[in-house]
């Protein structure tokens, strides 16, 4: 196609997106039926529900003896932390190359920058495409790095690394070639998960000297991510440290998992991401228990599901073990709010991931402070205390009290259990070594999806994790 088809081509795909985030039924009852032939919404409710659990035998099965249609494996290490091969098919590789697409579509309409954006160049921090293999010889990679490898070869020009140095292990090492390959690049954008890009900026800003990394890279105005949601918090710290708050920066977020890309920023002036209803079909329960299934066009903004996925590489009504939240209804947009059980609790407040994560933002923007660095534990007595672990060069800048008071006002739980059932006292502060966070985050990345672990039982599990 010419460029002008191109445009054409992409701003159709954009259009056919922002139409289904306004009014999902018909797209999702079309996607129903291609998936599971079922014509009728109402009988979606009536599938069975699966999960790693129920489809132990099947994924084992697979993994032992390939299975027909199988192309490869991708690792993710799943809820419980056990690593897991998903299997992936054609059809799955086909909707993974058609959902690429359709998210260069949206932030190329979207932005209107199509010459700019197609000349620059895109840093690309992502795994390995390559980990291993199964016992019948099918390749294993890491889905991120597969998602990269899997561009058009037009596309791959522009990128940093090469293909073939994704491949290398050694993540510093990979970091160290890339920042030397790239600091004489027009580089207009950097793709990767919120832990390796803080990693590669943190690299780069110490490596040449400079207070933003603009002052290296003019044009670079976008940061594509994905595993995790993007808080205030970290939008915060890219905007300070790439541009010093000069700059707006474009954060194109995505909900890309190793069963399939569920959701991903269409316009970021709208709240979060849009669920990515022509290739899965959605349903979802406001509880735990998956009693009573939700359609997409029955939820509620401001609440919480788990969500069930039916996808295209063979999953049905699958439950990934997420929590989103949802942001806006027409359009429906959400974020990614943590994991299910992903939670602290000693009296029944059951203190989230989201809420330590936003009373942690509130606090440190409040105090113009860009570091993310921080987790949380549960010091059992007489009265309990929940024990905010910092590292030494926020001492004296962070109290434990302006901490207590953000989360005091995101969970009413935890509230009562301090200031009436008089159960919890107040909160404390335990400095760590600066460095704990940066070490922990050397040993993690480069190895799958790598989420940060903020929420700990007890210290001692905490000293495990990080040390």
């Amino acid at each position: 196609m010419s460029g002008t088809e191109d445009k054409e081509y992409y701003a159709q795909l954009a259009r056919a997106l922002e139409c289904a985030a306004l009014s999902p039924v018909e797209s999702q009852a079309s996607t129903l039926e291609r998936l599971t032939g079922l014509r009728q919404l109402e009988k979606a409710r009536k599938l069975p529900i699966q999960d790693a659990e129920t489809l132990r035998e099947q994924l084992e099965l697979a993994w032992r003896t390939g299975g027909s249609g199988i192309r490869s494996f991708a690792r993710t290490t799943g809820t419980t932390s056990e690593p897991k091969n998903i299997p992936l098919n054609r059809a799955y590789l086909a909707s993974l190359h058609r959902t690429l697409t359709l998210t260069t579509a949206s932030l190329l309409h979207t932005s209107g920058e199509w010459e700019t954006l197609l000349c620059g160049k895109r840093v690309l921090l992502g795994s390995r495409p390559l980990v291993g293999q199964s016992p019948t010889g099918l390749p294993v990679g890491d889905i991120s790095g597969m998602i990269m490898e899997m561009s058009a070869q037009a596309a791959k020009e522009h990128h940093i690394p090469s293909a073939r140095e994704l491949h290398i292990p050694d993540w510093r090492q990979k970091m160290e070639l890339i920042a030397e390959r790239a600091r004489k690049q027009n580089v207009v954008s950097i793709n990767g998960i919120p832990a390796l890009t803080m990693s590669f900026t943190e690299l780069m800003l110490d490596r040449y000297g400079v207070g933003t990394l603009t002052e290296i890279w003019p044009e670079l105005r976008i940061l594509i991510s994905g595993a995790v949601a993007l808080t205030d918090g970290f939008k915060r710290y890219i905007g300070e440290t790439w541009t010093g708050g000069s700059r707006k920066i474009r954060f194109v977020d995505t909900y890309f998992a190793s069963e399939g890309q569920f959701g991903l920023t269409y316009d970021d002036s709208w709240p979060g991401m849009v669920f990515n209803t022509f290739e899965n079909f959605f349903q979802f329960s406001e509880g735990l228990d998956g009693r009573e299934l939700l359609q997409l066009h029955e939820l509620q903004t401001g609440k919480q599901y788990s969500i069930f996925v039916t996808t295209p590489g063979g999953l049905v009504n699958y439950r990934m073990g997420d929590r989103i939240e949802v942001l806006s209804t027409r359009p429906w947009t959400f974020r990614v709010a943590g994991r299910e059980g992903e939670e602290l609790s000693l009296t029944g407040e059951k203190i989230t991931t989201a809420q330590v994560e936003a009373a942690w933002d509130q606090v440190t923007s409040t105090l113009r402070l860009a570091n993310r660095d921080f987790a949380i534990w549960a010091e059992e007595g007489v009265q309990n205390h929940l024990v905010w672990a910092i590292p030494e060069s926020l001492a004296g800048k962070i109290t434990a009290a302006a901490l207590d008071l953000a989360l005091c006002e995101r969970n009413t739980l935890y509230l009562e259990a301090k200031e009436f059932e008089n159960v919890f006292g107040d909160a404390k502060l335990c400095v760590v070594a600066d460095g704990t966070f940066s070490r922990y985050r050397e040993r993690k990345l480069g190895n799958g999806q790598f989420k940060p672990r903020r929420l700990f039982r007890t210290q001692e599990l905490f000293l495990a994790e990080y040390e």
